[in-house]
């Protein structure tokens, strides 16, 4: 099987076991998520559009240049963060955070209210 010429202009064959293995999945978090199987109407989908949106506040990572930073935090701090990310992870079901998720969520919104309507653009500028 390929994909049909509308698609992408790669002409790669699609990899069945890899879309078979999402499907399962996609199963798998239905049935653990039935909230998420929902009316296909204009709000959910623009209610899946603001969650989606909210996501990716703060995170530009993939427009913009990235500096790996390594520090240590106290262990109460760490038990703290991996909570935040629990959280996370229960308020999109179906996505995965990390810890450095929620580093930069987290350190994004703290700079935000800090600076106010003085903040830096995302790509630096006042």
């Amino acid at each position: 099987m390929t994909r049909g010429d509308d698609d992408d202009d790669d002409d790669q064959p699609v990899d069945e076991v890899a879309v078979a293995a999402a499907m399962r999945r996609l199963d798998e978090l239905a049935k653990k998520y039935p909230e998420l199987i929902g009316p296909s109407g204009p709000d959910n989908v623009s209610a899946w559009m603001e969650t989606l949106e909210s996501i990716e506040e703060g995170t530009d990572m993939a427009k913009e240049p990235t500096t790996q930073v390594a520090f240590r935090l106290p262990d109460s701090l760490i038990a703290r963060l991996d909570r935040h990310v629990e959280r996370m992870t229960k308020e999109h079901p179906g996505l995965d955070f990390t810890r450095a998720d929620a580093v930069r969520s987290l350190l994004t919104r703290a700079l935000d209210q800090i600076e106010g309507p003085s903040a830096p653009t995302k790509r630096g500028g006042r």
